[in-house]
């Protein structure tokens, strides 16, 4: 069993598990530090361009500490690893942006291809299949069946 499958998951427990009683602290929290957030990892994103990687990276992870269940920070810091040719990294960090933000069945399958060329058979596999499912519930002629299937019954 791989880093990969086995180290994300329990990040990703670990990073969106909230106690019920901190949840509307929290979410009001985000909401209004979201602007602050979105400057941060622009800057973040304008370090890195200019070459001021540990910078970047330290604003990254100031937003996750901060707001740990946002996707941008994480595709951020899978860019600065790619870049600087730390694959099993960046796709460590691009998963946890993937998991955080699941919706896009082409990122799952880049994610499967990392996978591959890293020689993570496992982890390829359920990225393939996270993309698969995705682009198979996004057809239409899926939901119309599924719309159907709803007036028959």
């Amino acid at each position: 069993m791989s880093i990969a499958s086995t180290g994300v998951g329990d990040l990703i427990l670990k990073i969106c598990t909230v106690p019920e009683h901190l949840r509307r602290a929290v979410s009001s929290t985000k909401k209004n530090n979201r602007p602050f957030f979105q400057g941060l990892m622009g800057e973040a994103n304008l370090r890195f361009a200019r070459g001021d990687k540990d910078t970047a990276v330290r604003m990254c992870m100031e937003v996750i500490r901060q707001d740990p269940t946002a996707p941008e920070p994480f595709q951020t810091l899978s860019t600065i690893y790619e870049e600087t040719d730390e694959q099993e990294r960046s796709l460590q960090f691009a998963l946890i942006a993937a998991h955080l933000a699941p919706q896009d069945a082409e990122e799952w399958a880049r994610l499967a291809d990392m996978s591959l060329e890293l020689g993570d058979l496992h982890q390829a596999a359920a990225c393939y299949r996270k993309g698969e499912l995705l682009a198979y519930l996004s057809s239409p002629c899926i939901l119309d069946c599924y719309l159907f299937s709803i007036r028959v019954v």
